[in-house]
This record gives structure tokens, sequence and C-alpha cells, in this order.
């Protein structure tokens, strides 16, 4: 049984006085309903206090279970909440989480580690493709730093719509 739990309870206060107020303060917060801990909120209903595996497994579910949509670390947090839980490393638990979870790092619109792309495109292979597709290859100068960084955003764009094409294709 928590601290928090065992003075709702039965009254229960830490020896230490300082111990004894943060406790008192932290409880406030806090409410006992038909033997389980709830949280209590200004703008939400109670959410339910939970801990160990269930904390993982909820995490699991919101996250990328049958209605997760692979959410970073905030939206993780509001999503959970929103469901009715709460536990007081959440926010570090939700962040950690996404950072781990290898979809999300795979398939992310965000860049992961500094680039120099120089001519990433310039091969036999993809010139012939856009030869046969009959695309325009143009480069940009390195004189230009503000065509580079459009092209690169774009780049990045249409990287990201392949990875998730081929995603969906593999069925994972």
């Amino acid at each position: 049984m928590t601290p928090i739990a065992a003075y709702l309870e039965k009254g229960v206060l830490p020896d230490d006085k300082i111990e004894a107020i943060k406790l008192r303060q932290r409880a406030a917060r806090y409410v006992m309903y038909d033997q389980r801990l709830y949280r209590r909120s200004f703008s939400q209903p109670l959410l339910k206090c939970i801990d160990g595996e269930d904390c993982d497994y909820i995490l699991h579910e919101v996250h990328g279970g049958i209605c997760g949509n692979h959410t970073g670390g905030n939206s993780l947090v509001l999503k959970i909440m929103r469901q009715g839980y709460y536990w007081p490393t959440l926010r570090q638990d939700a962040f950690a989480f996404a950072k781990k979870c290898d979809k999300c790092q795979r398939i992310a619109t965000y860049t992961h580690q500094p680039s120099n792309n120089g001519k990433q495109f310039n091969c036999k292979e993809m010139r012939q493709l856009c030869d046969d597709l009959g695309i325009k290859k143009a480069f940009s100068a390195i004189a230009y730093p503000q065509s580079n960084r459009q092209t690169e955003v774009v780049n990045k764009k249409i990287k990201h719509t392949i990875k998730g094409k081929l995603e969906e294709r593999k069925g994972t």
C-alpha cells in the first residue's frame, strides 16, 4: 500500500514531521473510492491510480494498440489521462516509451541525426528511373543554401511517404 493510500484510509503518517507535511499536501490531490486510489483533477474526472505491469500494458495499448497511432510523449500522456488513468511517473514513462518505439523512430518526420545529404539521388539507377519517368532532376549549388533546405524538406516528405506506404504493404 502506498503512503498516500495508507494516509487516506487509516490516517497513517510518517514519523518525520517534514515528510508528514509533504504527504498531507500530496494526499489532498487524491481520494479513496471503493478501496481504489484516484487522483483528483480540476478539469477532468477522477483518474484511476495504477502501478506495476498495468502501466506498461496501458502505454503499449494507447501508443500502438488497435486504436493507437504512435503519438509522441505529450500526446501519449494526454491520451492516457483522457482514458482515466494516472501514475506518478506517467510523463517520464510516456516519453521513454515513445523514444524506444522502433516504428516511431523509423518513420518519424523529424531528423534523427545531423546529415550532409550531398547528392543522395545522383546514382546511375536513380538517373535511369528519372529518365524513364520523364522527370527532370536539377541539383542546387552550394552557393544557394535556401534551395538546399527546400530540397531537403521535399526529399524528407517523399521518403516519409514511401516508408509509410511500404509499412502498409508489409502489414506491420
